[in-house]
């Protein structure tokens, strides 16, 4: 095993890794509002529809929220960047968003 307690090669890379795009980190910012519930589920059913590997995390903390210069709630970051921020898209678009 490797230092990230994933088994592989250089990198932590698989031998299968190379066939599957690696997981993504999806996070879903907003405080638990209406708004943001129905943003979470559009969130995982695109996730879901789509396929994909991904790790969801919620962040729900003003001053976590903050740091990705975001105002208006929900938002949607993936690997790090913002997406979309204060509307809620349907699964549809979030699916190409995240793709």
């Amino acid at each position: 095993m490797n230092e990230t307690g994933r088994a592989g090669g250089p990198a932590g890379r698989t031998p299968d890794s190379e066939e599957h795009a690696p997981m993504k980190h999806i996070q879903i910012l907003g405080t638990g509002c209406p708004k943001c519930r129905t943003f979470a589920a559009n969130v995982e059913a695109a996730v879901q529809a789509a396929g994909i590997e991904a790790r969801i995390e919620k962040v729900e903390k003003i001053a976590d929220i903050l740091k990705f210069g975001v105002m208006m709630t929900p938002a949607l970051v993936v690997d790090g960047q913002v997406k979309c921020a204060g509307r809620v898209p349907g699964a549809d678009e979030i699916s190409k968003l995240i793709g």
